[in-house]
């Protein structure tokens, strides 16, 4: 029996099944398809989001900790950053045309001295000093400026000591703050002609001429030069202290029979600071004639016993380690020139500037 007929009829039954089939489908709406996938992305995204805030948290408490490490074996940050907070806000301050982005960049351990406590029991009550390096912008041109702060921290309480000392610019307070005194150092007296090197260097260093600076600081390198502060008209200077200190910073002891070839002295300088940028009206100007500003300084001196001596290099107050003849050098085609440098320029005259011979 030929059997063709019922194949034949198979073959459309099931070409009648797969045309419907196809038809169904295609006649599936493709909102439904959209909607199942959101729903399927909306029971899992709560996971993903989950994952996500857990690495997150992980993340910032890993950053937090880090960062805590980081600053908890450096006391007196808090305290270094409301000094010099105020001491830029201040009447006074250096910068009249205002400062933003003010932020603390590291510290170092500069001293540690220890002293009988006045207490049953005399124990020994350890005083570390800190110097806090800041930087922060000077709206006057756009510049970022470094600056120091000496802090003292005994007993777990920290001190802001003595005014910041404004660093070198980078190529191309308040009254009842203390006076760090490095006691535990030989101090050496002073030359009677130290006092006019002090008045000439700090009259260039806070002025705008690099050329006054560089030729103060008698670099036998030709090729090198100095860049001032550029922060205002000086005033008055006082040598706080003065200790020998070889070619590295290090301390050395005092002898009556030798000449030191080096010693380190703080110094307190005065100066009125250049007006704030753009016209000024009558007023504006008188004020800022009236200004003075006061900044602390650490010294390298070179020679300082004798009718020779020389500041070959500075940092930041209290830092000795660091001071090295000529370390301020830079090439001289990367000095920065300042428009107009002369000290007369936006701040007042005075009369003949003076240095005083502070403890020593």
């Amino acid at each position: 029996m030929d059997d063709t007929p019922l194949k034949s009829e198979k073959q459309r039954r099931t070409e009648t099944d797969l045309a419907a089939l196809r038809l169904q489908v295609k006649n599936t709406s493709k909102v439904k398809v959209y909607l199942a996938i959101i729903t399927i992305i909306t029971i899992i995204s709560p996971l993903i989001c989950a994952r996500i805030m857990s690495n997150t948290e992980r993340f910032t408490d890993f950053a937090a900790e880090r960062f805590h490490l980081a600053t908890a074996n450096k006391p007196g940050r808090q305290a270094a950053l409301q000094n010099v907070n105020r001491w830029l806000t201040s009447k006074d301050t250096p910068f009249q045309s205002g400062y933003a982005n003010l932020w603390w960049v590291d510290a170092q351990l500069v001293n540690t001295v220890a002293k009988n406590a006045q207490q049953a029991g005399g124990q020994a009550v350890e005083t570390q000093y800190w110097s806090h390096q800041l930087s922060f912008t000077d709206l006057s041109d756009g510049t970022t400026r470094n600056i120091a702060q000496l802090v003292s921290v005994m007993d777990g309480v920290a001190s802001p000591v003595g005014s910041p000392s404004i660093l070198p610019l980078p190529a191309d307070g308040s009254n009842d703050q203390q006076n760090y005194v490095p006691d535990d150092k030989a101090r050496l007296d002073q030359a009677p002609t130290l006092a006019d090197v002090v008045n000439a260097w700090a009259k260039a260093y806070v002025g705008k001429d690099p050329s006054a600076l560089t030729v103060l600081v008698g670099d036998p390198d030709t090729q090198h030069a100095y860049q001032p502060a550029n922060v205002g008209v000086f005033k008055s200077a006082s040598v706080d202290w003065l200790i020998g200190v070889d070619n590295e910073g290090n301390p050395v002891p005092k002898s009556s029979d030798t000449d030191h070839k080096y010693g380190a002295a703080s110094l307190t300088v005065q100066f009125t600071p250049y007006a704030k940028a753009g016209e000024l009206s009558e007023d504006e100007r008188r004020q800022s004639m009236s200004v003075s500003s006061t900044m602390s300084i650490g010294v390298l001196i070179a020679n300082p016993s004798s009718g020779s001596a020389r500041i070959v290099d500075w940092n930041a107050s209290g830092v000795l380690s660091q001071l090295k003849p000529y370390a301020n050098a830079i090439p001289k085609d990367q000095l920065s020139v300042f428009s107009g440098a002369t000290d007369n320029e936006g701040a007042a005259a005075t009369d003949a500037p003076s240095v005083e011979s502070g403890q020593n």
